[in-house]
């Protein structure tokens, strides 16, 4: 699925040449992702550019080594056309996906394609050292590949995040506060790099890893991500909602226990207590009449392979979560009203227990036939949406400005 908008002619605007220039490269470069392989021809028909405008910004992208020539196409008539893809071999991404439990370091080509991972057990005591220590892994698996530079790096965060600044106002699963990033980042990789860097919270990135890479749908419709912590990324009329202060989409820490329990964020009652790993890791302890204190996703894969092997408590705690999901996505459909709402983490390989309670619950939550046509289903992505998120940060740079689909 594309990440790309709709193309329409009559936005190609007049004016500064090089805004125009800029516009028209990006158009063209996305039709290229769109298209590919593609020739320069259909790229001039497709984009209404005239072919000598095609053929320089094609000249521009070949010497970014963004795109390369490759086999050629079929002849209409006169000399057979060389046809164009993106560049996979030469434009490489960095990405650092930050999580409470283990951080995933890794290269990948513009594609999101993981060239090479590196997992480590995250250190929440010295958050600026243990960034470093991404960091420096970061440059080490670049150096291990012999690329010389990386297009740009996105970093995923579960908190509320400062993109323009870098800044991590609070992200409590890390116990981190006021942490500048892009601070660390400029001292360790910038002084001797060119690489830029773009920071974004964790669900906010995987809802852009969905909209970009995830399996057909309706581009611009309006959807919501949830991730497994409970975070929500929204999307409206195909653009990232982050609000006035980058709060939006924090639905993870709406009340749904008016009295519940108390949350890390300090309310009483948030939806994540009820409805994430963590809580379907202790629902299943407790029925066992047992303590637990260790990975929650790696206790969720072992509880989802007791329920399909007929473990009740664990076919209860998966279930129990399933309902509570949906009394929060019922919540945001309430709310927002999106086209489609997006599952991601462990808990979607137990689709067949949780969905439907999750159903259950909006149909009996939502009003006025709210849900007759709505879509509720799992990420289709194979790696952590988090992950491809913090890659797709860094690919939606190079490729922004004016996006399009055909």
């Amino acid at each position: 699925m594309s990440a790309l908008g709709k193309l329409d002619a009559d936005n190609f605007i007049s004016g500064n040449h090089k805004i125009v220039r800029n516009i028209n490269r990006s158009a063209v470069l996305n039709l290229v992702r769109e298209r590919q392989p593609v020739s320069r021809v259909v790229l001039s028909k497709l984009s209404d550019l005239n072919k000598s405008t095609v053929s320089s910004i094609v000249r521009e992208l070949l010497e970014e080594k963004l795109i390369y020539e490759t086999r050629n196409g079929e002849s209409t008539g006169g000399r057979k056309p060389i046809l164009l893809q993106l560049n996979r071999q030469d434009c490489f991404i960095g990405a650092i996906d930050f999580d409470p439990n283990y951080t995933y370091v890794a290269i990948g080509d513009i594609e999101a394609n993981i060239l090479q991972k590196k997992t480590i057990k995250t250190e929440n005591k010295h958050p600026e050292d243990f960034i470093r220590t991404c960091l420096l892994e970061l440059l080490e698996l670049k150096a291990g590949l012999g690329c010389p530079n990386l297009k740009s790096i996105g970093i995923s965060v579960p908190g509320i995040v400062d993109g323009a600044s870098g800044k991590v106002f609070v992200a409590p699963d890390l116990e981190w506060k006021n942490i500048n990033i892009k601070k660390i980042y400029k001292e360790v990789i910038f002084k001797n790099h060119h690489e830029s860097v773009i920071i974004e919270n964790e669900a906010n990135a995987s809802a852009l890893a969905e909209q970009w890479f995830g399996n057909a749908l309706e581009n611009n419709s309006n959807r919501v991500f949830i991730s497994e912590g409970i975070g929500t990324g929204v999307i409206f009329e195909g653009k990232l909602v982050q609000g006035s202060y980058n709060l939006a989409g924090q639905f993870g820490h709406t009340t749904i226990e008016a009295d519940g329990r108390l949350c890390v964020c300090g309310n009483r009652g948030c939806w994540e207590l009820y409805a994430s790993n963590h809580a379907t890791v202790q629902r299943f302890y407790a029925l066992k009449k047992k303590s637990f204190d260790g990975s929650p996703i790696l206790e969720m894969q072992k509880i989802i392979t007791a329920a399909f092997n007929g473990d009740e408590d664990a076919i209860s705690a998966i279930r129990e979560t399933g309902r509570y999901l949906g009394i929060g996505i019922s919540n945001i459909i309430k709310g927002i009203d999106p086209a489609i709402v997006v599952l991601g983490g462990v808990i979607t390989s137990a689709w067949d227990l949780i969905y439907p309670e999750i159903i259950k619950e909006i149909r009996s939550r939502v009003f006025f036939e709210q849900n007759v046509s709505r879509k509720i289903i799992p990420t289709s992505l194979k790696e952590r949406s988090s992950l491809v998120g913090a890659f797709t940060l860094a690919i939606k740079e190079i490729f922004s400005g004016y996006k399009i689909t055909i």
